[in-house]
């Protein structure tokens, strides 16, 4: 990225813009130091840490594309220069188009987000919700990764790899396991992660005591009905509940050998 200006020049501060002139994409921005702040966006283009949108056109275009360009020297205060920043993006922002910024209000950056206010926070939050409801900028996020990941394919995997090779024959504590014990209290096979009510496992115990008025076959030729206990045939017979079910409704034509009789 190239910055034509005089030494003078960067060490003042206020409005500059990085225009990719392959394009004419811009990016509007605010410092106390021209020279500093040009420094750090080539650090982050170095090391892959700008913006995602910012970020994948300057890997596709080249360092030569873009220009960072002084818009306006504001020697005030970091408000002033705040002040002078808006009225430049409310000019450029569009959603990520043709402007790099991913805030359309420039009081939710400049430094840290330790400098921001309650409000700051509820502004950019309801701004990133807005834009995330748009398909186009979904779409155009979503090839972004994807371009992203293609890029740094064979690092990505090798990340993931390792953290799914460090997982494997991890060791619980006796802690852990008593806990994992307890959140298993009062859930059933087929309906893990959900806590049943007493209601509920009457209405269970109901259905399971239901008459099937049907005749089932064997494997080895035997017929078995009517079938007043469901839940308690399958552990007999070492099937499966659901699968019985899905038989005796005619959803299945068999299961592990298993037919209607007619």
């Amino acid at each position: 990225m190239e910055l034509k200006t005089s030494k003078s020049n960067k060490l003042l501060g206020g409005i500059y813009k990085i225009i990719n002139i392959t394009n004419n994409r811009v990016y509007i921005g605010s410092t106390s130091r021209f020279g500093q702040r040009f420094n750090e966006h080539n650090k982050f283009f170095r090391d892959n840490k700008n913006s995602p949108f910012l970020q994948n056109d300057y890997n596709k275009c080249g360092p030569d594309a873009f220009k960072f360009e002084i818009l306006e020297i504001v020697n005030g205060t970091k408000q002033e220069r705040l002040e002078r920043e808006q009225y430049y993006l409310n000019q450029f922002f569009d959603n990520q188009i043709n402007c790099y910024n991913i805030n359309a209000i420039t009081s939710s950056r400049c430094g840290s987000k330790n400098n921001w206010t309650e409000e700051d926070r509820r502004k950019c939050s309801e701004e990133r919700k807005a834009r995330w409801k748009n398909p186009e900028y979904r779409a155009k996020m979503k090839k972004i990764a994807k371009e992203k990941y293609e890029q740094n394919k064979e690092k990505i995997d090798k990340i993931l790899q390792k953290a799914r090779d460090n997982k494997k024959g991890t060791k619980l504590s006796d802690k852990t396991k008593k806990k994992l014990s307890e959140s298993q209290k009062g859930r059933t096979s087929y309906n893990k992660g959900k806590h049943l009510s007493e209601k509920t496992k009457q209405k269970l115990s109901i259905s399971h005591q239901k008459t099937y008025n049907i005749n089932l076959l064997s494997p080895d030729g035997r017929i078995f009905g009517p079938i007043t206990n469901l839940l308690a045939f399958c552990k007999e017979h070492n099937l499966k509940q659901c699968s019985v079910w899905c038989l005796i409704n005619g959803k299945q034509k068999s299961t592990k050998g298993w037919k209607i009789f007619d």
